[in-house]
């Protein structure tokens, strides 16, 4: 039931601010929004099939949560006005980043070699995406 908690907190905040935007956000930006929605849910599940596979305990409420969670109360109250698009950019490039991190820091720590032994090991040579081999 753990591992559920931040992919429904995600869907239920994504669909209140879908649905009750004063700006109707999804009609505005809708490449931007399902980006944002695409890699909101990728993070997340990718931390959740990380946990699972290295036998350890996910996080309750991923860590942005919380700045969704601001930035749709903050747009559905009227705050936000003509900057709710603005921030759905700024969220957008922050959950991007995170996310790119995420991939960096998991393929740069081993993680992947410790997890799967002989599929991306050292032994076979093989470098993800070629960012720490040069030679």
């Amino acid at each position: 039931m753990l591992p559920l908690v931040s992919p429904l907190l995600l869907f239920v905040l994504l669909t209140v601010w879908v649905v009750l935007s004063p700006s109707n956000i999804l009609a505005k930006q809708p490449r931007l929004f399902l980006w944002m929605v695409g890699v909101a849910f990728s993070n997340v599940i990718c931390k959740v099939i990380i946990c699972q596979m290295s036998s350890t305990r996910p996080e309750l409420l991923h860590w942005f949560l919380f700045p969704l969670a601001l930035v749709v109360g903050a747009a559905i109250s009227g705050l936000l006005g003509g900057m709710e698009e603005a921030a759905l950019g700024a969220f957008t490039a922050l959950v991007t980043a995170a996310h790119l991190h995420f991939g960096v820091c998991v393929v740069s720590t081993g993680l992947c070699q410790h997890l799967l032994p002989g599929a991306l090991s050292g032994n076979l040579n093989v470098y993800i995406l070629g960012l720490f081999y040069l030679g």
